[in-house]
């Protein structure tokens, strides 16, 4: 296992009093899939979760590189599971509740992966960019169909920016 730096102080307020509130010990990424017949084993990071009781935000201690975490071939795609793309639409919905009408609002996806939430908030009309550190980008119906949306991969050496003609 490669040497990970810890967090030691919190992420949003700068607190240096954390708590440790759960240890699950070492795992390989959930995106790290070996074929049956693979004959090697996965790295594996260790999951401990630190919790700032000053502004209650919880993380994990150990941060991953983000070259190894996302890779441009990362697999998962949120179209793929019905009850991701259920609490996409609730959000959108509840979001319509409080600010009212989306239409001409600006929306914006850090991690946006195959686009599933901005194509809800493009449905009522918003303005919506994705940024997005995989592959996943480019199975975006919202780009990749000129649907009027922005999409930013953000890998680890530059930015793109890849947009549609509007």
């Amino acid at each position: 296992m490669r040497e990970l730096s810890p967090v030691n102080t919190c992420e949003v307020c700068t607190n240096p009093n954390l708590i440790q509130v759960l240890d699950l010990g070492l795992h390989p990424l959930c995106d790290d899939l070996i074929p049956i017949d693979g004959d090697w084993k996965s790295e594996e990071f260790p999951v401990e979760i630190l919790l700032c009781e000053i502004c209650c935000t919880a993380f994990q201690k150990f941060q991953v590189p983000r070259e190894t975490l996302f890779t441009r071939d990362y697999h998962y795609r949120a179209r793929m599971t019905g009850s991701v793309l259920a609490g996409m639409k609730e959000l959108v919905f509840e979001a319509e509740n409080l600010y009212g009408p989306l239409t001409n609002l600006r929306i914006l996806d850090i991690g946006s992966n195959d686009g599933s939430l901005l194509e809800f908030f493009q449905s009522k009309g918003a303005s919506v960019l994705g940024i997005e550190p995989t592959g996943a980008y480019l199975d975006s119906k919202v780009f990749c169909n000129n649907g009027g949306c922005k999409s930013i991969s953000a890998n680890s050496k530059n930015w793109c920016i890849r947009s549609s003609n509007k």
